[in-house]
Order: structure tokens, then sequence, then C-alpha cells
């Protein structure tokens, strides 16, 4: 009980969206759904977060005439 708690707070995952995944996931895959929706939603937040950093940090390339 403690647990999705303290990972929606250190992810800072609106509680609006981890809802709605809670929803969509306990209609598709039910009670197991339930249990993985905050997990799935977290590991594809840092997913995300860390391409748009990946993107952000990557240099430009030069681009030759």
């Amino acid at each position: 009980m403690l647990t999705p708690i303290l990972q929606r707070q250190a992810l800072d995952i609106p509680p609006a969206t981890l809802f709605a995944f809670q929803i969509l996931l306990g209609v598709v895959f039910g009670i197991w759904g339930l249990a993985l929706a905050l997990p799935l939603v977290a590991i594809a937040k840092v997913m995300i977060d860390h391409f748009k950093t990946y993107e952000t940090a990557a240099p430009a390339h030069a681009e030759a005439a």
C-alpha cells in the first residue's frame, strides 16, 4: 500500500494518468493489470525521460557543404 504512494511521488506521475492506466490495464488484464499498472507506467516514464534527455544532450551534426 505504501510502495505505490512513494513511487508516485518519486517519479512525479500525475494521479489522473496513473488512474487511467489502472482502469485500462484492469479492464484488459484483470487483477494482474491493476497490480502491474504502476510499475509499467513507472518504466515507461523513466524510459521517456531518458530518451528526452538523450535527445537534448546529443550534439548536433554539422552539415558539410
